[in-house]
């Protein structure tokens, strides 16, 4: 679904502006619901070069060359605020610059590090299992010229992937598949001299690399991604400026993300960017604050697709440590400062979600009067709120009997217990659609206003919600919101047709029963009647049409196409009933789960009416007559009184003419195989009177049968609403028609 989250600080002039400006101090400052939870030195850090950290399952671990001779490891719980002791992994000898650490996580939570030790040119690897058991110290690579700068990752297949560099040469790695018993042989990445690089593992055994190298007389970062048997590389950045400190991270979807630093320390060029390759291969970038930034920029993926960021800028002088983070479906937040400031260099960081919530751990070197030291910073994140998640994030809903939608916070962190929300906008004070603040539950329905339910746009509702306790003052500092289609209204025509009009529509006119081909839309003389269901532009389309006596007693359900239905249906309940109204519930649904129900009725009528005339065929006076046109008198007008026809049927027991023309009087009219019987509806009908206007002579006629001078003749039966004819007709006289023609004008056309 389309979550977003509305960001106190939104803008990249105001992230600018932040990290321009010196930090808050205490722990407890918050920026757009991040929270320094604490800062410690890391036990027995002595002089520790480039500190690594990582954290899984639970656990924050963080691996560094202490004292000038120890690789060491140290180990806590993710929401502890400190460590114990470390423990040793082996010698980690020489210039702590060049005798570096690396730690991963692996499949299952094991713990993967890698370190250098620089006298004897030797690169270790050593396990701990998850349950805690350490193993033996393995050899990587030994004799390699000056190894430095040492990353090891683990793909999700066990494959193990340590790299390093070279003083002018370019990254070079070996792997192992059988846990670092065996190593391939040295191969370089790429055929560029390398300088500061990251190693991240993806899922489904995807591996990538990142490194800075001089290219074009420019430092630029470049990426490659694992295609099985080398690292296909791609430059990321452009010749416009000089880009440095890398670091690279694959989210759960395999998506990438590589961030660095600009090496300006002002204008457009400075700051930290971060970019994620696209389909296509391209890699655009985006900034996120500007000005002096040192070191490497952290980024990584957590387990829930967040993306975490850690830097140390300058924005006046001294450093500082800066965070970041931005949720899987919202906005970048923060930055937020830790507390310390002062001699801060080279920070790496790693965020995970914890049991507690998202959190950001991140190791610095510290130079104060005590030495260099490791300092580590606790950051967590969306501390309180949660995002809504609506309906168990279906993407489309129909209308509830109660006119609400279920809304579930998954994620929630805190107690809150107040609740407001608003549709399509964030709530406020002055608006909202939950009357202020409610009650707070999980889950909760939320009831949808009646305009979505009737907006046939089709465009999805995007709810905004924001959680608060009012026992501790907590409050979300963003609404968060999820999206969802409402779809509450079939969109449909239904409609009856008389089956006998629509038979001969279709060009399948029924067998002579002695009746019309015709009548009134909801009559029939049969057991069955025609329906048609047409969509109307319904957002999700139709699914059945189901028919009943009432809408409970559904006997027949049919299955819609794209064009809806149209077909002969037999009448519900039909066992020969006797002749009147009978109830014809149509029930359309569409995919949403909405039905709307249309009660018609079908006047089942098989009894003929009885033109109550004493003698057949004779009109008394005045009873029709028949004037031609003024101009044209093949066309006559017909006026029919007082017409003496009897259905107990039909409201005005006259719905129709069945009218056929002959050139002389005709001895059986009903028999007749040469009249031509065609169908007028009758109008505006009152007690028997009714007018039938420019009827043509000529109807039904071959043209050897006009003969102008000569007498006609109209032959007339009457019809019910269900096109039953009355046995009983009358006749009327045309005398001598000159059979004048109305005359077509076409425009003359000049070119």
């Amino acid at each position: 679904m389309l979550r977003t989250s509305i960001v106190a600080l939104c803008t990249l002039a105001m992230l600018a502006a932040m990290l321009a400006a010196p930090a808050t101090p205490g722990v407890e400052a918050q920026t757009s619901g991040l929270r320094l939870i604490t800062e410690l030195i890391l036990p027995n850090s002595n002089q520790v070069k480039y500190p690594h950290v990582v954290a899984g399952n639970n656990l924050v671990h963080a691996t560094g060359n202490a004292n000038r001779s120890t690789a060491f490891i140290w180990s806590k719980g993710a929401s502890e605020t400190s460590f114990g002791n470390p423990f040793n992994l082996g010698p980690a000898e020489g210039q702590p610059d060049y005798s570096t650490t690396s730690v991963a996580i692996g499949p299952g939570g094991s713990i993967w590090v890698a370190w250098i030790n620089q006298p004897t040119r030797t690169i270790f690897l050593r396990q701990r299992t998850p349950d805690g058991q350490w193993g033996p110290s393995r050899i990587v690579d030994r004799g390699t010229p000056f190894p430095v700068s040492v990353e090891v990752a683990v793909s999700s297949t066990n494959q193990i992937f340590v790299a390093w560099r070279d003083p002018d040469l370019p990254v070079r790695y070996r792997t192992s598949s059988n846990g670092g018993v065996s190593w391939t042989s040295r191969t370089d990445a790429s055929g560029l001299a390398a300088t500061q690089l990251g190693l991240a593992a993806g899922p489904e055994g995807r591996m990538a690399l990142t490194f800075t190298a001089g290219f074009g007389e420019k430092l630029q970062i470049f990426a490659g991604l694992w295609n099985g048997s080398g690292f296909d590389i791609t430059r990321i950045t452009t010749l416009a400026s000089d880009w440095a400190d890398s670091s690279i991270s694959f989210d759960q979807q395999g998506r990438v993300y590589v961030a660095w630093r600009g090496v300006e320390e002002r204008g457009g060029n400075s700051g930290v960017f971060y970019a994620e390759r696209q389909p296509d291969g391209s890699w655009p970038r985006s900034r996120i604050v500007g000005g002096k930034v040192i070191g490497t920029v952290s980024i990584n993926a957590d387990q829930q697709n967040n993306l975490h960021l850690s830097w140390i800028g300058q924005p006046s002088g001294g450093s500082q440590i800066f965070y970041a983070f931005k949720p899987a479906n919202a906005d970048f937040r923060g930055p937020i400062s830790s507390a310390a400031g002062g001699a801060l260099f080279n920070a790496r960081a790693f965020g995970n979600v914890a049991t507690s919530g998202p959190l950001n751990h991140m190791v610095t070197e510290e130079f104060s009067g005590s030495g260099l030291r490791t300092r580590y910073s606790l950051f967590s994140a969306d501390s309180f709120g949660g995002q809504p998640v609506i309906e168990n994030d279906i993407a489309l809903v129909g209308r509830s009997p109660d006119s609400t939608v279920l809304v579930s916070f998954p994620s929630l962190q805190g107690s809150p217990d107040q609740i407001r929300w608003r549709w399509n906008a964030a709530p406020t004070d002055a608006v909202n659609d939950s009357g202020g603040w409610q009650a707070f539950s999980n889950p909760l329905r939320v009831v949808v206003p009646e305009v979505l339910y009737g907006d046939t746009s089709c465009l999805p509702a995007t709810l905004f919600t924001q959680l608060r306790d009012t026992r501790t003052g907590a409050i979300e500092a963003q609404a968060r919101s999820d999206s969802i289609q409402i779809d509450g209204v079939v969109e449909v025509n239904v409609y009856l047709e008389n089956p006998l009009a629509r038979a001969v529509r279709d060009g399948t006119p029924p067998a002579p029963d002695g009746g019309a081909p015709g009548g009134a839309a909801n009559y029939t003389r049969y057991p069955f009647t025609y329906l048609n269901v047409i969509p109307d532009t319904d957002c999700n389309g139709l699914t059945t049409a189901s028919v009943g006596q009432t809408a409970t007693t559904i006997e027949t359900t049919y299955q819609l196409s794209e064009s809806g239905f149209a077909g002969r249906i037999t009448l519900p309940g039909f066992s020969g009933d006797a002749a009147g109204a009978r109830p014809f519930v149509t029930v359309v649904r569409d995919r949403a789960g909405n039905a709307r129900t249309f009660d018609l009725n079908v006047i089942y009528d098989p009894q003929k009416p009885v033109l109550n005339q004493q003698t057949a065929g004779l009109a008394t006076p005045g009873q029709v007559t028949v004037t031609p046109h003024p101009r044209y008198d093949l066309l006559q007008d017909l006026q029919f009184e007082n017409i003496p026809l009897d259905d107990n049927i039909y409201p005005d027991e006259i719905w129709g003419v069945w009218m056929a023309n002959a050139p002389e009087r005709v001895a059986d009219p009903l028999n007749d195989p040469n009249l031509r019987w065609t169908i007028v509806e009758a109008f505006n009908v009152r007690n028997g009177s009714f007018r039938v206007s420019n009827w043509s002579l000529a109807t039904g006629l071959n043209s050897q049968d006009l003969v102008p001078g000569e007498d006609y003749y109209i032959y007339i039966r009457f019809l019910d609403g269900a096109g039953n004819a009355s046995d009983g007709y009358v006749v009327a006289e045309v005398p001598v028609s000159n059979l004048t023609r109305p005359l077509l004008y076409a425009p003359l056309i000049g070119r």
